[in-house]
Parts: C-alpha cells; structure tokens; sequence
C-alpha cells in the first residue's frame, strides 16, 4: 500500500489500535492519517508552534482507546490529538528542548510518556496524565533517550516506565 499526499520524509509512523488507520509525523508540523486498508487521506491537523524553526514531528503513538495519539515534536514539545474533534488538545513543554524522540502510553491511557535529548549532556523521560499539564515522573540521565515504554506493574501502583538511551544502556 502507498500513501500518497505528503512531499516530505516520513519522521514517525503510528496504526491505530483497531489498524483502520495510519498516522504519521513529519516535517511539515501536520498530523497525517489515511485509511489503512484504502489509503484514502483522512486527517491533517495542524500542531502548535511554540517556536521560530520548522516544526518537525519525531514520534507518533495513537492512545490505547484510539480517541488520541501523541506526538514528539523537535522543538521539545509533546503534543496531544483528540482525533474524535479533529484538532490539536494540548502541548505539554518537556525538558527536552533537542526534540523529543519517543512518545508512549500506558496501558490504560491514563498517561503518557515522552523522552529526548537537551543536547548530549543532559536528557529526560517524563510522564505525563492525559489533560493535565503537571508532569506526573520526571526522571534524568546524561544520555538522549530514543525509546520509551510504560508498563502497568498492577491494579494499584500504576505505571513504571521502562527506558533505553541511545548508547543501549537500561536505567
């Protein structure tokens, strides 16, 4: 399958948890998603700019309930998409300020989970409960993050987070 409408590099790819459709980011600080199984274009929703330089989108992950996805963005924002109204919700400022490179959700999609880089001598991951603006877990390394994952330990404890930096090291 090809999708088809956008003219610039594909920076981030993301299905929906039904796999009815594909969301991605890329340098154009547009939201693109199509029809999964057509390739029909549906969406293109427009991000916050919080910046002067281009808006790039690194990260995409859709909720666990489909109503939102997430989104790295390369001005060190972690955005969120209410993909139900078609429009930008909320622009969390992570202490990234290199770009955030990886987004994730837990299990329940109660929270969400960013990491990057603020160059090459401090970094951080950071969760995040949906429709706040408090960050709930913030946690710092020396090292840009590339991959980040929330894991519910049980009905009680919530998430933890599960984070790999660059050089490949667990924290």
């Amino acid at each position: 399958m090809v999708y088809r409408g956008h003219t610039d590099e594909v920076c981030a790819l993301s299905w929906s948890p039904d796999g009815d459709i594909v969301s991605c980011g890329k340098h154009d600080r547009f939201l693109h998603s199509w029809n999964a199984e057509t390739g029909e274009p549906k969406e293109r929703i427009p991000l916050s700019i919080s910046s002067v330089a281009p808006l790039s989108i690194n990260a995409v992950a859709w909720s666990p309930t489909g109503r939102f996805i997430a989104a790295g963005c390369n001005d060190g924002t972690l955005q969120l998409v209410d993909m139900t109204q078609k429009h930008h919700l909320l622009t969390y400022r992570t202490n990234n300020r290199y770009g955030v490179n990886t987004v994730a959700w837990s299990p329940d999609g109660w929270f969400v989970a960013s990491g990057g880089d603020d160059g090459w001598q401090s970094a951080s991951v950071e969760i995040w409960p949906v429709g706040t603006d408090m960050v709930a877990l913030q946690r710092g390394g020396k090292q840009r993050y590339e991959k980040v994952a929330l894991q519910a330990e049980d009905e009680t404890d919530g998430a933890s987070v599960i984070h790999n930096c660059c050089c490949e090291t667990m924290r």
